[in-house]
This record gives C-alpha cells, sequence and structure tokens, in this order.
C-alpha cells in the first residue's frame, strides 16, 4: 500500500527536497515531501520523467493522527511498511521476497 495520490507524486516531484542521494543508487535522485505528518518518498532515474519506486513514511505521528488525510489503519499500515526491511527494496525495486 503507498497511500500517495498523482498530485502527491507531482507535488513531491516539484517541491520535494532531495535527500540520501547514495542511498538512491547511481544516477538516481531521491525526493521527500511531507503531507501531514506522512513523508511520501520517490526514487527517481536523474534524467527521465518515470518513478523508479516510492513509499510512504510517517515522520510526525501525532500531526498525522490529527490530520484528515489519514486514517488510523493508513497510520498502521503504514508504520508496518516501514518496519520491513524496505531500504533493501528501494535499492533493488527488481528484487521480491
Amino acid at each position: 500500500m503507498r497511500f500517495f495520490t498523482e498530485s502527491m507524486v507531482r507535488e513531491t516531484i516539484r517541491e520535494g527536497e532531495d535527500c540520501d542521494r547514495v542511498a538512491a543508487g547511481p544516477g538516481r535522485l531521491r525526493r521527500r515531501k511531507t503531507f501531514d505528518g506522512v513523508d511520501v518518498v520517490l526514487v527517481l532515474p536523474e534524467y527521465n520523467p518515470e518513478i523508479i519506486t516510492g513509499w510512504t513514511e510517517v515522520s510526525d505521528f501525532t500531526t498525522a493522527l490529527e490530520s484528515s488525510r489519514w486514517s488510523q489503519e493508513q497510520i498502521r499500515t503504514i508504520q508496518a511498511f516501514q518496519n520491513y526491511d524496505h531500504m533493501e527494496l528501494a535499492e533493488n525495486p527488481t528484487e521480491r521476497r
């Protein structure tokens, strides 16, 4: 479950901050933008208009819970995904377990 919309993706690409370029891999960028306590993180090729992968992370639990954007179930699911080793999947998006 990703829990982000096309408009959130566009906004993250346009207005998000570059982060952790090394972990993204050669020729890739990581962009991050916070929406009501939840970060949208995208891995993008440096010179192509496509998305390699993306996920959500709870960055401020209280803000997320108080927001009308996120349900408690969505926040629990996002946290469960965070607890799973998603970093390895982000670095190898074609690898499946």
